[in-house]
């Protein structure tokens, strides 16, 4: 088939592209203009400019001979909520009189309708559009890898000796191996499955303690976990913000980690996958050389 991934050179977006292409797929994708001649993988067969905030830009030249449309595309710069659903509501359209068949929209865990960060809100509003219109929506969990907000959090434990836990790391996150979530697009790209949303992450939510304990043994790392307020991590990611200062996770996402706590979503990933990666196994894949292989 020929799959157009926008957003191609994103963590998920380039390990997808190698895995279809892996499985004999060919791969089309968007890539933002200032990043366009430096994102050259081999198994890109074609590459589009495509900048969310120039959305004129987007025309029925985009999807010649596409049969799939996956959406990854996402401009996270404050204040771009208008720009994110308006570009890719047209990109979905032009994508559609064009005859792309099947469009898959990768949303969020965070999206919901009570969303506390514009990303969120973002999110859901598009989850809307999508479904109405008969599509797919995907809401991965965290998705470990060799990349992304895992390899923030990860890298973090592996290099500083002293590590905060929001909460001391009561909070729970769904989780998914980047391995799973590729298997798991696959197949709804080979199904005639449509207009439906499936939640990609594993059964057993796992707790940030657990998470970190594991990434801790991998890495053998020494840090030192200490239990952090979850308001005292709010302000400080603010404070780190306005100074420059890069953290792992920042106000935005720590207040959304709290929201995501009222549970909504359940996993249906059983319909697609018959056993489950381990966590430990999970992050020892991201990081070992098979995974790499799939991961860049």
């Amino acid at each position: 088939m020929n799959i157009l991934l926008t957003g191609v050179n994103s963590f998920i977006g380039r390990n997808l592209g190698s895995w279809f292409h892996q499985q004999g797929h060919t791969v089309t994708g968007t890539v933002r203009r200032e990043k366009h001649e430096s994102f050259r993988p081999a198994w890109l067969k074609k590459s589009l400019i495509l900048d969310l905030s120039e959305p004129e830009d987007i025309d029925g030249s985009f999807f010649e001979d596409i049969q799939i449309v996956i959406h990854l595309a996402h401009d996270f710069r404050p204040g771009t909520a208008e720009v994110n659903i308006g570009a890719t509501k047209i990109l979905a359209e032009r994508a559609f009189e064009a005859g792309a068949g099947k469009q898959i929209y990768f949303s969020s865990y965070s999206a919901r309708p009570d969303s506390v960060s514009e990303y969120g809100f973002v999110k859901h509003s598009l989850e809307r559009y999508f479904l109405e219109n008969g599509h797919i929506i995907v809401r991965p969990g965290l998705v470990i890898g060799n990349g992304g907000m895992f390899k923030r959090l990860y890298d973090a434990v592996k290099k500083f000796p002293v590590i905060p836990l929001i909460d001391g790391g009561k909070g729970e996150a769904p989780i998914v191996s980047m391995r799973q979530l590729c298997e798991v697009v696959g197949r709804l790209v080979s199904s005639p499955l449509s207009g439906m949303e499936v939640n990609i992450f594993y059964p057993e939510l796992i707790t940030m303690r657990t998470l970190a304990d594991v990434m801790k043994s991998v890495s053998n790392s020494k840090a030192l976990f200490v239990p952090v307020p979850l308001g005292v991590a709010i302000l400080t990611a603010g404070i780190c913000s306005l100074f420059g200062i890069k953290l792992p996770f920042d106000a935005g996402s720590a207040k959304s980690f709290r929201k995501n706590q009222e549970k909504i979503y359940k996993s249906n990933v059983s319909d697609f996958l018959d056993n489950y990666d381990s966590a430990r196994d999970s992050v020892k894949a991201a990081f070992s050389g098979a995974g790499q292989r799939i991961g860049r």
